[in-house]
Formats: structure tokens, C-alpha cells, sequence
């Protein structure tokens, strides 16, 4: 396989798999015990036998996390619009005001549904967890000590630094 990051997307899904869980990390890493990536469900336009490549990875864990869908779409605009996708708690501004038709929330409704459907029915009990994202906000310890103990890995004590929010 080759090296260099740039050329990943020449990649079979199986070989993307297999860079991302069998090579990494390194054997240098001895504290790493879980490998994880966030995907969307527009990812799976551009490789849509990805999925179905996923969906045949053993032992996979998978954490859907849920979020209000309104306030998703909500936020996803105003990033869009903004151009800004990370907010700090620090930061006081208030984020530019949006208009959402009717046809784009339904659109966006559907393919949220549609994916979270896909997700549910094609892995086991077993190998799913579902995260309310507001949840994950308001009782973050809770929610991590399910993901723990979901992963079998150790929990790994919070800090209250910064909350990060995704503006999308």
C-alpha cells in the first residue's frame, strides 16, 4: 500500500480498513487500545460500497451518536453560512441568524432518518451503541461510562478545560 496520505482515496475500502485498524498504530504506541473515526452519512456517497465494507469488519464497535436533527440542521447552516464549523465556550459571539425551508428540513429529516435506520439495522446489539448528543452535554460522565464500558476500555477521567461545540 502506498504511504503517503495523499494517495488514500485510490485505496480499495478494504484497504482504507486495514491502514486505518490493522497498521495503525504503530507498534511504538503502547497506550493506544482503541482505534476510532467519525463518519457521516454523505461520506458514503462518494464510496458507497464503503458501508457494506464496514458492516463485514470484525469485532467493530459502533457509537451513533443522535442529536436533535432540527438544531443539527440549524447548526450546520450557520457554520455553512459562517464559515466557522468549531465554537469555544469562551467565545461570546453569537452566531449569524439562518433561515430554514420547509423542503430543505424535510430533506435533511429524511436522510438523518434514512441513515440512522442503515446504522441500526445492520449491526447487532451487541456491536451498537447509541449516544443522545444532548445527553453527551449535559451528563458527559455518564454517557462516557457507557461508552467505556460499551468499548471494555478503561474510563478515563474528564477535564473541564474547554467544551468544544461543533457548529455543524
Amino acid at each position: 500500500l502506498p504511504s503517503d496520505g495523499k494517495d488514500r482515496l485510490l485505496r480499495t475500502d478494504r484497504e482504507l480498513l486495514e491502514q486505518a485498524y490493522l497498521r495503525y498504530p504503530t507498534p511504538g504506541y503502547k497506550n493506544v487500545t482503541h482505534i476510532g473515526c467519525k463518519i457521516n452519512q454523505p461520506q458514503f456517497h462518494d464510496r458507497p460500497a464503503f458501508f457494506a465494507e464496514l458492516t463485514r469488519w470484525p469485532a467493530l464497535k459502533v457509537i451513533l451518536v443522535t442529536r436533535n436533527i432540527l438544531e443539527s440542521l440549524r447548526s450546520f447552516a450557520q457554520a455553512r453560512q459562517s464559515g466557522q464549523w468549531l465554537k469555544f465556550s469562551s467565545d461570546a459571539a453569537r452566531p449569524p441568524r439562518v433561515r430554514l425551508s420547509i423542503a430543505d428540513c424535510e430533506a435533511y429529516f429524511k436522510a438523518a432518518d434514512d441513515f440512522h435506520t442503515r446504522i441500526e439495522h445492520s449491526f447487532t446489539a451487541s456491536q451498537l451503541l447509541v449516544v443522545e448528543y444532548e445527553s453527551l452535554l449535559h451528563e458527559p460522565a455518564a454517557c462516557l461510562g457507557k461508552v467505556w464500558h460499551f468499548l471494555g476500555a478503561p474510563a478515563i477521567e474528564l477535564s473541564d478545560r474547554a467544551v468544544l461545540q461543533r457548529q455543524e
